[in-house]
């Protein structure tokens, strides 16, 4: 494996530090978190897509340990009635581990066929976050299917699991991917220009 310049280490090591500050800042921050009743909806998928794409992935899978880390600390520290499924290290990090993995080999693959830097970002930033979305939900059916259908019983909701794993995929993946696609090559794009950033994935 060739060995970076020294000034890209220095760089990449630079804006992973920034990225998870960016992250904490996420976390802490209250109105850049949103919870619709027992679901939180998140942003944090967005620094770790930045990550990948700006930096590479092994930028990429620090940040996404990170995702996967927080999630599980804040399942503990600041339980939901459902907060139990992600205090399981396989659901709260595992997803957020191929979250840089499919961005990666999305915007390589888009980037490749269409030589076009915007179509291929925005891809891989939508399927990076897709993929934690429709992992955490397999999770959750496969692991704590009875019981996280029973939790949500207990808050009002008598759909059928399969019911509410496919509308929360809806009101709160979807979202999700689609910011994820439209902020991504923004940020990317705004970093470039500044000479923040080389030109990312090749």
């Amino acid at each position: 494996m060739t060995r970076l310049p020294a000034s890209d280490r220095t760089r990449a090591i630079a804006v992973t530090g920034m990225l998870l500050a960016v992250m904490l800042l996420i976390t802490f921050v209250p109105f850049l978190n949103f919870q619709i009743g027992p679901l939180r909806v998140t942003l944090l998928h967005i620094p770790v897509l930045i990550g990948v794409i700006a930096e590479g992935l092994p930028v990429g899978l620090v940040l996404g340990a990170a995702f996967g880390v927080i999630s599980l600390l804040r399942a503990f520290l600041t339980p939901t009635a459902t907060s139990f499924v992600l205090q399981n290290p396989v659901i709260a990090i595992l997803p957020r581990l191929l979250i840089p993995v499919v961005a990666y080999l999305v915007t390589r693959s888009v980037r490749a066929a269409v030589k076009r830097s915007l179509i291929a970002e925005a891809a891989g930033a939508f399927c990076g976050a897709a993929v934690n979305t429709v992992l955490v939900l397999s999770l959750i059916a496969l692991l704590y299917g009875e019981r996280y259908g029973l939790a949500m019983q207990g808050l009002g909701r008598f759909d059928a699991l399969h019911v509410i794993l496919f509308s929360t995929a809806l009101t709160n993946g979807l979202p999700e991917a689609v910011v994820a696609a439209i902020m991504v090559p923004a940020v990317i794009g705004a970093l470039r220009q500044a000479g923040l950033t080389p030109k990312g994935i090749a």
